[in-house]
This record gives structure tokens, C-alpha cells and sequence, in this order.
């Protein structure tokens, strides 16, 4: 049994206002059971989870239960690239590294 899932958020804006992020619209498009599987998901943007407008994407670990957020070292961030039709990892914003929960915790 795994200990934790990894859960896939897309977003049309990486931005922090007043300290609190936006991240425009999104929507969380599903969740894996494997780093490998959900990063291959989102890297070569599986089902089209950009669908034209969510340039940015956030994976992030979670552990079973409730009020589990991931931790700074178990997210990762990816920008879309219309040129190749993937999604490039980012470094993550320093203004969102005290900040967890962004998709189900």
C-alpha cells in the first residue's frame, strides 16, 4: 500500500498577492499512485491538461487522512511549452514556499 498520492492541479496564473497565492483558474485533473506515473502525466500533458489555458501545473504528494498537506520538498511545479506541447519543471516561486495544501490539504 502507498503511503501517500500524488495529486495533479493545473492553473492559468502563478502569481502572490498580498502574500496569499493566484492562481487564476484551475482545476484539479486527477491523482496517481506513483511519482513517475503523475510526472509522466504532466510532462507530456496526457488528456491535453492544458486545454489552451492552464499554463501552469503543480504536483504534489500527499499522504492519507485528514488535514495532510504536502511539504515544500514533495511539490513540483511545470510551465507549459507550446512549442514542444509539454510541461517544463520550474523552480518553485520563493514568495509559496511557506504556504502548503495548494490541492487537497
Amino acid at each position: 500500500m502507498n503511503d501517500r498520492i500524488f495529486v495533479i492541479l493545473v492553473f492559468s496564473k502563478l502569481e502572490v498577492n498580498k502574500g496569499f497565492p493566484d492562481f487564476g483558474a484551475e482545476r484539479l485533473v486527477g491523482y496517481y499512485f506513483t511519482q513517475e506515473d503523475a510526472f509522466d502525466s504532466v510532462i507530456n500533458n496526457v488528456c491535453d491538461i492544458w486545454e489552451t489555458c492552464y499554463t501552469y501545473a503543480l504536483i504534489e504528494a500527499v499522504k492519507p487522512g485528514l488535514y495532510e498537506p504536502a511539504s515544500k520538498s514533495e511539490r513540483w511545479f511545470f510551465k507549459y511549452n507550446r512549442t514542444t506541447d509539454k510541461y517544463e519543471p520550474i523552480d518553485e516561486p520563493d514568495d509559496l514556499e511557506h504556504i502548503v495544501g495548494f490541492t487537497i490539504g
